[in-house]
């Protein structure tokens, strides 16, 4: 049980804000975000499609950014997903 909620915390925190978005950017922190939730829900195929960042933003836009697309998908999922219509 407490192996559980221990995993279940790093999830809420790894999904608020990912160690990879610090350490890797923004571009690498959203394909691990869809990965995360592709294999929660394998019948959806969810893909992103970017090209090359050069340069990274600064940390708080990223943040905006990850938080942004977090938001949105949460949103449609919800919307969607959960009422069949995927």
């Amino acid at each position: 049980m407490a192996d559980s909620a221990i995993t279940e915390l790093r999830n809420v925190m790894a999904d608020l804000r990912p160690a990879q978005l610090d350490d890797l950017g923004l571009m690498p922190a959203l394909r691990w975000y869809i990965g995360q939730y592709g294999s929660r829900y394998p019948e959806l195929a969810i893909t992103l499609n970017a090209g090359r960042v050069v340069k990274r933003l600064p940390p708080e836009h990223e943040t905006v950014l990850f938080r942004a697309v977090q938001k949105l998908w949460s949103t449609w999922r919800d919307t969607h997903m959960l009422a069949g219509r995927h």
